[in-house]
């Protein structure tokens, strides 16, 4: 199934409208780390008893919704964010933990040496 996922983005990549479709997925993909926690938080929250326990109860139209809006709504938001910053917050940490440095986080700001 990963492969059909992986092979339906490339095409549409690929296509008539792929670059505006890459500019449109760029943000987020810039943000990885911190989407995918927020996306798995969102969800946890949705489905699960520590929430609104909708496990089960939601039909798959339903699904393809709350897979969708989250998503929208993230896509926005890295936009919106990485006008302002170089990384997405928890990926600026993930990124400092593993060079040992603090890399700047502000767009403008320099690495400092």
């Amino acid at each position: 199934m990963a492969a059909v996922y992986a092979a339906t983005v490339l095409r549409l990549a690929c296509g008539r409208h792929g670059g505006r479709l890459i500019a449109l997925l760029a943000p987020a993909g810039s943000m990885t780390l911190t989407d995918y926690l927020t996306q798995s938080l969102v969800c946890a929250l949705l489905f699960t008893g520590y929430g609104a326990a909708l496990v089960g109860d939601v039909p798959p139209p339903g699904v393809l919704a709350i897979a969708f809006g989250p998503f929208t709504a993230q896509a926005v938001a890295s936009r919106w964010w990485l006008r302002r910053y170089r990384y997405g917050p928890l990926d600026w940490i993930l990124r400092a933990w593993t060079t040992l440095t603090r890399p700047p986080l502000r767009r403008g700001e320099h690495t400092p040496r």
